[in-house]
């Protein structure tokens, strides 16, 4: 791999196998670079009044302001991938051009040229597994290193794919059984890994240790676990000894991030050498040296997300990401991955609205999930009687809560149950928009189970 860094601060960035020329352009002295076939990638500073700078291939030429991006070409094609900013990719046989924004990836041909969204995630170097959440509610784990295989992930409990391409998990979780093996098989061959997610958690306050990922045993043995407790996020690897300066239970394993609010969150975990890095959307946290890891007990037959036992605590949340790397990702990909998952996260976000509503009929009960201590399900419906913010185009909602949650949460209706999938939330888990009513003089304490008065909520709809 070779580097090229101009004055201004543009960088390019020459892959192996790769013939690449380099020029100036015109009286302005724009900057020019001719790729032959193989890849380049660059990061280019804004280029001001010299002009655009431009990729040539001999299929296309792409002209570039300001932006990161991956160029391939080879004699029949380019693909051009963008990270940030927008490019303009020209078609040399006939002209045509097409804008390839942030996210998006352009082909040129002879004979075509599409634009469409990256499939994340965008490097697919060392890649081992990635999710496909499932649009068409079939989520499973992908494996590249055997063919594309694709295995179910199964549900139990309280979980479901929803409709915005994210698994809810809202007492239970997700298995892809038979893929653990192959995935400790992969990583203890190279002694290293790299674990991304895309989570937005529900409660920062959480009582007892809730299962978030894990790489485990049919026995529940861990390769690897995360977990949460209280706000904070905490990882068990197979062979490690609890650090020395923990306060919390050795079973927790080590403490690797802490979620200071309710929102999205791009998880970040790499592993080598006893080296054990964390990067939370994209920040570097402190790095924690002297980890072990013991490969012989490196083992695993499914990967689980959330939990499957119907007896343990349980985490509350979505996940919409995960990629497994049996390499050591780099910084600068792993902030162009996390800046690129938010960006998805934002587009699929349902609109939210905060109404005042009150119960129309008494709650209908439900039982859910495995075994005798399956919490209920508690349907009621509602009313709205004003919108506070914004507008809610239905006049009547149903809200779906559970009560080994003391009726304190509320969670998404599967589709299967409702033709239009809503979310109903304390006011509790928005504080900012709680804040507004507080400076009101206006009350939402209100439970939805314990009160037949009128009461705030936040109504999500997709």
């Amino acid at each position: 791999r070779m580097q090229l860094q101009y004055a201004d601060g543009t960088r390019v960035t020459v892959r192996g196998r790769t013939m690449v020329g380099f020029a100036a352009r015109g009286w302005t002295f724009a900057k020019t670079v001719h790729l032959a076939e193989g890849q380049v990638t660059a990061k280019v500073a804004k280029q001001g009044g010299r002009g655009a700078m431009e990729f040539e291939t001999a299929s296309a030429v792409a002209r570039v302001l300001g932006t990161e991006l991956s160029l391939r070409a080879n004699g029949r094609a380019t693909r051009l991938d963008v990270y940030e900013g927008r490019v303009q990719l020209v078609r040399r046989a006939d002209g045509k051009t097409a804008l390839v924004q942030a996210d998006e990836v352009g082909v040129a041909t002879a004979d075509e040229l599409t634009v469409e969204l990256i499939q994340w995630p965008l490097f697919r170097d060392g890649l081992i597994a990635r999710m496909d959440a499932g649009f068409d509610a079939r989520p499973r784990i992908i494996l590249p290193m055997q063919g594309e295989t694709e295995l179910p992930l199964v549900a139990h409990g309280l979980a479901w794919p929803g409709r915005n391409g994210a698994l809810t998990l809202a007492g239970g979780g997700f298995t892809a059984e038979d893929s653990g093996r192959q995935l400790a098989d992969a990583i203890r061959r190279t002694r290293q890994w790299t674990l991304e997610l895309l989570l937005e958690p529900k409660s920062l306050a959480v009582a007892e240790s809730a299962a978030l990922f894990a790489l485990q045993s049919d026995d529940g043995t861990e390769a690897l676990a995360i977990t949460q407790f209280g706000s904070s996020l905490y990882l068990r690897l197979a062979g490690d000894a609890k650090p020395a300066d923990s306060d919390d239970s050795s079973s927790l394993g080590r403490r690797i991030a802490d979620l200071p609010e309710l929102r999205p969150y791009h998880l970040a975990i790499r592993f080598r050498d006893g080296e054990l890095v964390v990067l939370l959307n994209g920040e570097q946290l402190p790095v924690q040296a002297g980890v072990s890891c013991d490969w012989e007990r490196w083992s695993a037959s499914r990967l689980v997300l959330g939990s499957a036992e119907a007896d343990e605590h349980h985490w509350l949340g979505t996940i919409s990401h995960l990629a497994i790397y049996n390499r050591y990702v780099v910084d600068d990909d792993l902030r162009r991955q996390a800046a690129s998952a938010m960006r998805f996260f934002r587009r699929m976000t349902p609109q939210r609205v905060l109404v005042r509503a009150v119960p129309t009929s008494p709650p209908r009960i439900a039982r859910r999930g495995r075994g005798e201590s399956a919490p209920s399900l508690v349907v009621r419906d509602f009313r709205v009687l004003e919108e506070v913010v914004g507008k809610l185009s239905e006049a009547r909602f149903t809200a779906a809560y559970w009560d080994v949650l003391d009726s304190q949460h509320a969670a998404l209706l599967p589709a299967a149950e409702a033709e239009r999938i809503f979310v109903l939330e304390p006011l509790a888990d928005y504080p900012h928009v709680a804040r507004q009513l507080d400076s009101t003089g206006e009350s939402a304490s209100d439970s939805p189970a314990s009160s037949t008065t009128a009461t705030h909520f936040v109504v999500e709809w997709q």
